[in-house]
């Protein structure tokens, strides 16, 4: 561990209890502003404790951020949003303490499968991904303690912002660059937040944008898992700029054998470059992406175990999914079929 490593760390790790009732575990993850430790609660539960970086305490405009982030993650409450438990400062420094789910992201999951070389379940993706619009359907909706509309938009919808519990139930977080109406920190003009490669065309561009440009991200999530491709990320920032601004994006036929046509009509409707042509909201896409998913094994608990397992039996390395220019072949879309005890599990074409 190095001398820069340990100053950066010392104000956390120097303390026995962390805010007086958690016990810091170990560090899950850092992004461009904070970082994110697994710890214990006084009561033996598990959470996730987010805070600034120590090098960037004295950012007044990172330090907004993370209040506004504070202030959305106590007017949201759904079952697929991780949950947020308490927020505050400590020397000064802001954090948030979230439910910690123990699990695999979205990305992750995807990644296994692909070097497995095999595809995740059709039934698995729709319900993931309509669990994750009916959370983005509650934010949009959510109000403030008025009840006056945030008109909330994440703007940060990936693949990596989905973390999969042991159930291999869905849950949507970090709303680190969410834009609400309560918000302090407002968005310069011309500022991009978020992954580019999931942006539309209106995010990309910098406009203004509304509820609809989640939908978009939330499309080109279910294409990729689908597809087993990336849809908008090419070899270069610039590249993929131009991908999404001035390249038809190819149908989701064109890429994929054995697609329903019920599921190909709602890729295309939400992908719509015209966000007027896209769903209504993202109530309306969970329920389309139900409607057809019924048909199909959603593939939770004992099954999700059972995919997790078959996917660990097949050799392989988790691989990230490959840029669609590198892409020649399609993709045959599987369905998961469960026996009776789910003692055995299957791919069929």
């Amino acid at each position: 561990m190095n001398a820069l490593f340990q100053r950066l760390i010392a104000p956390i790790t120097k303390r026995k209890w962390f805010a007086g009732r958690y016990r810091l575990k170990r560090r899950l993850g850092t992004g461009g502003m904070a970082e994110v430790w697994l710890a214990e609660r006084d009561d033996g539960r598990a959470v996730a404790i987010k805070r600034i970086l120590s090098h960037l305490d004295d950012d007044a405009s990172i330090r907004l951020c993370f209040r506004d982030e504070a202030r959305l993650g106590s007017l949201l409450n759904h079952p697929h949003l991780v949950r947020q438990l308490e927020h505050g400062y400590i020397d000064q420094t802001p954090f948030i303490v979230l439910d910690y789910v123990d699990g695999l992201s979205l990305r992750q999951l995807a990644e296994k499968a692909y070097g497995a070389g095999t595809t995740l379940p059709l039934g698995l993706c729709l319900r993931l991904v309509a669990e994750v619009a009916e959370a983005l359907y509650h934010a949009h909706q959510a109000t403030d303690a008025e009840g006056k509309p945030l008109n909330l938009v994440h703007r940060d919808i990936s693949p990596d912002n989905i973390l999969l519990n042991e159930h291999g139930q869905a849950h949507l977080g970090d709303f680190g660059v969410a834009r609400a109406d309560c918000n302090q920190r407002i968005t310069a003009n011309g500022s991009l937040c978020g992954k580019l490669a999931y942006m539309g065309p209106q995010q990309a561009s910098a406009e203004r944008i509304d509820h609809r440009a989640d939908q978009f991200s939330l499309a080109v999530v279910l294409f990729e898992l689908l597809a087993c491709r990336r849809l908008l990320a090419d070899t270069t920032p610039a590249r993929t700029l131009g991908r999404i601004l001035y390249t038809d994006l190819p149908s989701i036929t064109e890429v994929t054998v054995g697609l329903p046509q019920a599921v190909v009509k709602i890729i295309d409707k939400a992908l719509s470059r015209d966000p007027e042509d896209r769903y209504e909201n993202c109530g309306q896409f969970a329920a389309d992406l139900r409607l057809v998913g019924r048909h199909f094994d959603a593939c939770e608990d004992e099954s999700y175990e059972a995919l997790l397992a078959h996917l660990q039996s097949l050799d392989g390395q988790p691989e990230p999914l490959p840029l669609a220019a590198r892409v020649k072949r399609r993709v045959r879309v599987r369905r998961w079929v469960p026996v009776a005890d789910h003692t055995e599990l299957g791919f069929v074409a």
